[in-house]
């Protein structure tokens, strides 16, 4: 049986592409057949985190000192946007402070 070629596909292929190989994911009902896919996609490492903050503090951490980070939110966040936002700029606040 051949296995079809997925949006999923498409977007992992595109992900390695640009260079993403860490991928860190918080699981949740919505995602958890997508994050299948990560985990058996050979180019990217699926790095789990339980929280969205705790998700941002990890990527900024893998960036280390290199000026961008690409963050991607492949499904919609579980919080609110004003509690998203809040979390990027304590995550940033909290990496300049360790810089």
């Amino acid at each position: 049986m051949n296995k079809s070629y997925t949006v999923t596909d498409y977007l992992l292929d595109r992900l390695a592409q640009m260079g993403i190989r860490p991928f860190f994911g918080v699981p949740g009902d919505d995602n958890l057949q997508f994050l299948d896919h990560v985990i058996d996609y050979q180019l990217i490492t699926r790095v789990g985190c339980v929280t969205e903050p705790e998700q941002l503090r990890a990527a900024l951490g893998e960036v280390g000192g290199r000026e961008q980070l690409a963050f991607i939110e492949v499904v919609l966040p579980k919080m609110d946007i004003p509690e998203l936002l809040d979390s990027v700029s304590r995550a940033i606040q909290s990496r300049n402070a360790a810089a």
